[in-house]
């Protein structure tokens, strides 16, 4: 069993407070804040190995909309920056964008995914970081998160709004990144940093 790497995720803001925590990541949502410009992604250049950028579509839990062309353009000068970066899967169909070695994630917040459509989606798709599924927790979803480490490689399931230690229990099973907060919740069911840290560091004796 592999230890699950910790991504703490914060509002967009000064990343350098966490940058000597016990988060492997720290990821920057970008969408949180108003009027994201392109010229926003320099401040993160050089903390590179350490962030993980995410511009959430409010369509899947994001805050502040943003153009499709900005976010293009946006995404272009992260990956120029050699920065990871987290892109929707709805818009890598839509968009042709690099994605070797980045996240790709699907939100489901309304409805529940068909397994095999997923599946179908994500093994399209070959040397991920990881293939992410987040969702909420209607009547079904543990089943489908738990397929989806079963079968997909480099998975990471994230269960939203459930208890935060079903999240901590997917790690366990193989999710490979487990998404906490510090000070505010990006994500319904969060566990806190300082928490996850220590039950995990129990479990892999550090």
């Amino acid at each position: 069993m592999n230890k699950p790497l910790i991504v703490l995720s914060i509002p967009y803001g000064d990343v350098s407070e966490y940058i000597n925590s016990e988060a492997d990541y720290i990821e920057v949502r970008l969408d949180y804040k108003k009027n994201l410009t392109i010229y926003d992604i320099d401040e993160f250049l050089k903390y590179k190995e350490k962030v993980i950028l995410t511009i959430r579509d409010s369509s899947e839990g994001g805050i502040f909309p943003i153009r499709d062309d900005a976010k293009l353009n946006i995404y272009k000068k992260i990956f120029d920056y050699g920065i990871k970066y987290d892109v929707e899967m709805r818009f890598l169909e839509k968009y042709k964008i690099p994605y070797e070695g980045e996240i790709v994630s699907s939100h489901y917040l309304n409805s529940l995914p068909g397994i095999n459509e997923l599946i179908e989606k994500y093994k399209k798709l070959d040397n991920l970081f990881t293939a992410k599924v987040a969702i909420k927790n209607i009547n079904g979803y543990k089943s489908i998160l738990a397929k989806f480490l079963e079968i997909i490689n480099n998975p990471t399931v994230i269960p939203i709004g459930a208890p935060w230690y079903e999240r901590i229990s997917y790690s366990l099973l193989g999710s490979k990144l487990l998404y906490v907060y510090d000070k505010v919740q990006t994500g319904e069911g969060q566990p806190k940093l300082s928490i996850a840290a220590k039950i995990l560091k129990e479990i892999f004796n550090g």
